[in-house]
């Protein structure tokens, strides 16, 4: 059996959040593609990538399976692409991983012998030692 053990994803849902927010972690597009603010305390710095690669890290139905069979492998083990739950203020950032690890968990359900996921954390940066 042939693994990929480190495949990433997005949801539509998760990119509908970050295309609605006014600042980081947020999604902007462009003319020539998307800009991904990842970080709070950078809000001018971005990640530059395009609607391509966007397309694909979001389909993890027959697309994503064609490509997995055209390369032979047989399972992914699915995590969530950048930003990470993180980045969010706790509160919303918890939410917002429940919310990815239900839809990886439906992902799992809909193809089990094709995908596995890693969940989604949201490590609540303000409490005491961490």
């Amino acid at each position: 059996m042939r693994i990929d053990a480190e495949a990433h994803y997005l949801d539509l849902p998760f990119l509908d959040v970050l295309r609605g927010r006014a600042v980081p972690p947020r999604e902007e597009h462009t003319g020539d593609g998307v800009r991904m603010y990842v970080e709070p305390t950078a809000p001018e710095v971005f990640q530059g990538r395009s609607m391509r690669l966007e397309d694909a890290l979001s389909d993890v139905e027959e697309g994503r399976l064609a490509a997995m069979d055209a390369a032979g492998i047989d399972l992914q083990v699915l995590s969530l692409n950048v930003p990470g739950c993180e980045q969010f203020d706790p509160a919303e950032g918890a939410a917002i991983a429940r919310e990815r690890n239900d839809i990886l968990a439906e992902i799992g359900m809909r193809h089990p012998d094709r995908f596995v996921g890693l969940a989604a954390l949201c490590p609540d940066t303000d409490a005491p030692g961490v």
